[in-house]
């Protein structure tokens, strides 16, 4: 069933979906905060939307303050978005993991009240950051950063996202 969706769907178009089921997600699904999870049924069906995708919103944030970042930890039921301003970023070091050779960064962001929280980005995100700070960041006063669909672990008193 979802190679038949690939193959019928584009991206950058958006889609009206037709008979769909909702039911409680399975414990893998990592909702923003909602209740509920979109299933495919034989007779769902996309329609392509005559509108142009430039007049839709791409994304959407559901910022959580670093105070209740706490009650996410080790909770991988849920994507959690934040907001602050760059603290300060790590070079980029290479690690041997379970799955291999991986890129690794860290950047660490506050809020207005000053409190940090400490961002692990991993493989092509971290040379995406790097290269942003590289070349702007003696230009800008302050570089605010979104995160989105981070996952957050407590790691030795440290959050890690």
């Amino acid at each position: 069933m979802a190679a038949g969706i690939r193959r019928n769907l584009s991206v950058g178009k958006i889609y009206v979906i037709k008979s769909f089921g909702l039911s409680n997600p399975p414990n893998q699904y990592r909702p923003c905060s909602f209740d509920l999870a979109l299933g495919l049924l034989p007779s769902t069906s996309f329609q392509a939307c005559s509108l142009p995708a430039e007049s839709f919103t791409v994304d959407a944030y559901e910022f959580v303050p670093f105070s209740q970042l706490n009650t996410r930890d080790g909770n991988h039921r849920y994507l959690t978005d934040v907001v602050g301003q760059l603290n300060s970023i790590s070079g980029i070091s290479h690690k041997i993991t379970n799955n291999g050779p991986a890129v690794k960064q860290t950047v660490i962001i506050e809020d207005e009240s000053g409190a940090k929280v400490t961002i692990t980005l991993w493989d092509e995100f971290s040379a995406v950051l790097d290269h942003v700070a590289l070349t702007q960041a003696d230009s800008i006063e302050a570089v605010i950063l979104a995160f989105g669909g981070l996952l957050v672990n407590k790691l030795g008193g440290i959050f890690f996202h």
